[in-house]
């Protein structure tokens, strides 16, 4: 991975030793496309009890969720999130709830990035350290988490939150394009002449005709 994430090389080796119970490519045998992380995999569902989530954007002072989160949420899972600070606290703006009353999901308090990754690494490990007993328990707890969310998915309530932030969007870009306009009426190429002539830069003149007329 390139740019942003880059964070996911590390984190699958620091998942390395888990490997045996945590469902990946690990040796690469499986064609994994560009269109993964939308794919609803039944298997997946069926076989594993808890989605964890590395989304686009982690090691940035920036929230950034994208059709990745709602995997699990489709697919009825509860889910641990690799993502930048405050990007749960941002989920349960949209009405989901995530599993605080049920594991410690303080890393999403956590603005730098390497101790949140530790964190989230951290609660991935004693997951695993449970008893089956204990993980059932824990996974019981998370039913009627699980049960909200998809049910708020497929709701009108989300697609009409949805829809007015879609609105309030495109109302504050018109608005800015607008405002734009009103500051600078000739557009782009009367701003980059403007900028050329504040830089004190010559421009030549070119007084022949690039174009004939056929009459």
């Amino acid at each position: 991975h390139t740019g942003s994430r880059q964070y996911r090389e590390s984190m699958i080796r620091s998942l390395t030793p888990l490997q045996d119970q945590i469902r990946y490519n690990w040796h690469g045998v499986d064609i994994v496309d560009s269109s993964y992380s939308a794919k609803i995999v039944v298997e997946d569902a069926i076989d594993t009890a808890v989605h964890i989530v590395a989304e686009t954007i982690f090691d940035q002072n920036k929230v950034h969720l994208t059709e990745k989160i709602f995997k699990p949420i489709v697919m009825r899972q509860p889910f641990v999130v690799f993502a930048g600070a405050g990007a749960l606290a941002y989920l349960r703006r949209y009405g989901f709830q995530t599993f605080d009353s049920v594991w410690d999901e303080s890393y999403d308090h956590e603005p730098d990035h390497q101790i949140r990754a530790s964190k989230i690494l951290k609660l991935i490990s004693s997951l695993n350290n449970q008893s089956e007993e204990q993980f059932k328990n824990t996974i019981d707890q998370c039913h009627s988490i699980v049960r909200h969310n998809v049910d708020h998915f497929f709701s009108n309530q989300f697609e009409e939150i949805l829809l007015k932030e879609l609105h309030q969007n495109v109302t504050h870009s018109i608005d800015l394009q607008q405002q734009r306009q009103i500051e600078d009426p000739g557009g782009g190429l009367f701003s980059a002449l403007d900028s050329v002539y504040k830089r004190n830069t010559q421009l030549e003149v070119n007084t022949a005709h690039s174009v004939s007329t056929n009459l």
